[in-house]
């Protein structure tokens, strides 16, 4: 139970029904009496995680027996006869219905085709025997999704309010990752959730970093991408004005109704899509492109790889190699010239780290697809750099 709150002992439960409990003494012709009761539900063991979109429902039914004794005054005298009275009971029974205040959305930002695979060791990650004739496949739907060691995977979470109606909902007071206990979002920040209905939608972005066990030697290592914890509060329901609540209730919620709005509640934890982490052999990266080029002056877009074994690593590198229809297309675009080895290999000592630069020069302004690079590793057969997955696009200036 929620800090300071208890089991009520004067109302009877499924093992005992016989506790009762005096809520008002008289009631007049006319009047009517409130009489709120508090149900409450802890929330799901923590080793049975939330999953993005958990639907589940929880059904809780009640009984409530209302037992009274009609009084009847007698016409010429104002005293009323308790043994005038005849008792009444009368039955209530219903079912409240749980739901999480939120269903969690997770996606990869730049999706699951990865341009820089580092040479991990995966069947989706293996150069086919004619590496530059062969189209780069889908990924399929449901596939497992795979990172190298090491790797920064952007990820988006996007948590939805639900709710009964339009008016029942939940606010976010605080979201938190917990792998890197960065927060996320705060209330107190400059961003706002300003809509707290059933429907009302916050995005959020972070990086998750996929280490493996090294310690333990574990070949295949499953992580989640991301835990994320929501600290929230239900939006609480006022009372008609016109009703009156009852006078022994002294607390804060004794004119509210519906979801009761307590403090430092059981945060909401949603475990993002789990990711197989592999080994990587190598370390690739972009580390130089211009934003915008101009049109006729040269620049230089600029790649680094580095060998993380202690072997010698033989290095398949080739740029432009782009499949249109039934023709490998090798030359440079019309609208953009390029200098360098177009198609070369190189050996790559232990631990060794190399750079490979190429110049071009656009001669129109506008989007310009930029020639795609490979590398593939000779040793594993895998692709190190394979940017035929993505296209890749300059914005050039004129």
């Amino acid at each position: 139970l929620p800090c300071g709150w208890e089991p009520r002992k004067d109302v009877g439960t499924d093992e005992a029904h016989n506790a009762t409990t005096t809520i008002s003494p008289l009631v007049r012709r006319g009047k009517s009496l409130l009489y709120p009761l508090d149900v409450y539900r802890p929330l799901r063991n923590s080793s049975t995680p939330l999953t993005s979109c958990d639907d589940s429902v929880c059904l809780t039914s009640y009984e409530v027996i209302v037992m009274y004794r009609q009084i009847r005054a007698d016409k010429g005298s104002k005293r009323q006869s308790d043994e005038a009275g005849d008792q009444v009971m009368v039955m209530q029974s219903g079912s409240v219905e749980w739901i999480s205040p939120f269903t969690a959305e997770f996606a990869q930002t730049n999706g699951t085709k990865n341009p820089f695979p580092c040479g991990i060791q995966h069947p989706s990650n293996i150069v086919p025997l004619q590496a530059s004739s062969a189209e780069p496949q889908p990924p399929e739907v449901g596939a497992e999704l795979i990172a190298a060691h090491g790797e920064r995977v952007q990820m988006r979470c996007s948590l939805r309010a639900k709710g009964l109606g339009s008016v029942i909902a939940a606010s976010v007071l605080r979201v938190t990752n917990e792998n890197d206990t960065n927060e996320l979002y705060s209330s107190d920040s400059c961003l706002f959730m300003s809509q707290k209905k059933q429907g009302s939608k916050l995005s959020l972005s972070y990086s998750v970093s996929a280490p493996r066990d090294i310690e333990r030697g574990k070949a295949n290592d499953v992580i989640p991408l991301g835990v994320v914890s929501i600290y929230w509060k239900p939006v609480q329901l006022p009372l008609p004005e016109d009703t009156v609540a009852p006078k022994d209730i002294k607390d804060e919620f004794g004119s509210m109704h519906g979801p009761l709005s307590l403090p430092n509640l059981t945060p909401l934890i949603f475990y993002g899509p789990q990711c197989r982490v592999l080994p990587s052999p190598f370390l690739a990266k972009l580390l130089k492109c211009p934003s915008t080029p101009k049109v006729g002056v040269p620049f230089c877009i600029t790649y680094q790889v580095t060998n993380k074994t202690a072997k010698s690593q033989t290095l398949t590198v080739s740029l432009n190699d782009v499949r249109k229809g039934d023709k490998t297309v090798r030359s440079p675009s019309p609208e953009l010239l390029g200098t360098g080895k177009l198609k070369e290999e190189m050996t790559m000592a232990p631990f060794e780290e190399k750079a490979f630069s190429f110049t071009f020069m656009s001669m129109v302004a506008g989007k310009v697809l930029r020639p795609p690079l490979t590398v593939s590793s000779g040793r594993h057969q895998t692709w190190v750099i394979n940017e035929r997955l993505i296209s890749q696009y300059l914005f050039v200036m004129p």
